[in-house]
C-alpha cells in the first residue's frame, strides 16, 4: 500500500519533538491531549478506510 501513518504514539513523539511543549496549550486551550488522541486515531482509521477502498 502507500505511506504507513504514524501510530498516535510514534505522532505523539514527532509532535512533540517539533512543537514547543506549550504551544499547543496556549493555541488550543478547549482541546487537551486526550481530545487529541482520540482525533488523530479516528483520522488514522478514515486513512485506512480510504486507503482499502
Amino acid at each position: 500500500m502507500g505511506k504507513e501513518i504514524p501510530c498516535h504514539h510514534c505522532a505523539r513523539k514527532i509532535q512533540t519533538r517539533t512543537c514547543p511543549t506549550d504551544f499547543i496549550d496556549k493555541v488550543q486551550k478547549d482541546i487537551n491531549g486526550n481530545m487529541r488522541a482520540i482525533l488523530i486515531d479516528w483520522l488514522v482509521e478514515v486513512y485506512k478506510f480510504i486507503s482499502y477502498c
